[in-house]
């Protein structure tokens, strides 16, 4: 039976789970890694791809997927690679999405933006019962994720990746999906948080 196509579908392993009709990209997991480039940019029309791309590549390298590497690429020709197949779910992630971000002024898409962060933080709460962290990160940590406007929201992405590549003793990968088409005051609003973060956490690996 013809597998059914799902238009507009930016997640990979929801594509994957129902068993929609994907055309295998998956190579370009292997071309990227074996690139050895500390930063990537991605810049394509709208429509393109982009975000399903960096869905994909997060389920292949998060720790998040590590017992689904089989069911979700099994059948998809990363898998042919025995030396790729060993990386499959063995890092710590941290993916930000802000392609569906919209917004009409400043402090709405800052405020999206913030919420997106502190989803990430929330994500990763374990890291609270740790001891990669002392008494001022753990507080740092709830303020981010319960997203209080006094936080100082521009270290936050680089501390997040500190505490993870001290916890998990692992590279962290970060990967960011901004739309294509935002206005100028979207990138306005969050270019201290996105571009400063983005050299942060490229510092931390």
């Amino acid at each position: 039976m013809a597998r059914k196509i799902f238009i507009g579908e930016q997640d990979f392993v929801t594509l994957r789970e129902n068993d929609y009709f994907y055309i295998d990209k998956t190579e370009f997991i292997r071309d990227w890694w074996e690139d050895g480039d500390n930063t990537t940019a991605i810049m394509r029309p709208r429509r393109f791809g982009k975000t399903l791309n960096m869905s994909m590549v997060n389920a292949f390298f998060s720790l998040d997927y590590r017992e689904r590497g089989r069911e979700l690429f099994g059948d998809l020709r990363i898998w042919q690679h025995e030396g790729m197949r060993r990386l499959q779910g063995v890092f710590p992630v941290i993916f930000l999405s802000f392609a569906i971000v919209k917004g009409n002024n400043y402090v709405n898409l800052l405020q999206k933006i913030r919420e997106i962060i502190a989803a990430a933080f929330k994500k990763h709460a374990y890291l609270l019962e740790s001891n990669v962290m002392d008494d001022a990160d753990r507080a740092y940590f709830k303020r981010v994720r319960f997203c209080e406007q006094s936080v100082d929201w521009d270290i936050s992405i680089n501390k997040l990746s500190g505490w993870l590549l001290a916890y998990h003793n692992r590279k962290v990968i970060f990967y960011v999906a901004v739309e294509a088409s935002a206005k100028r005051i979207y990138f306005d609003a969050g270019r201290i948080i996105i571009v400063c973060s983005f050299d942060s956490v490229q510092n931390s690996q």
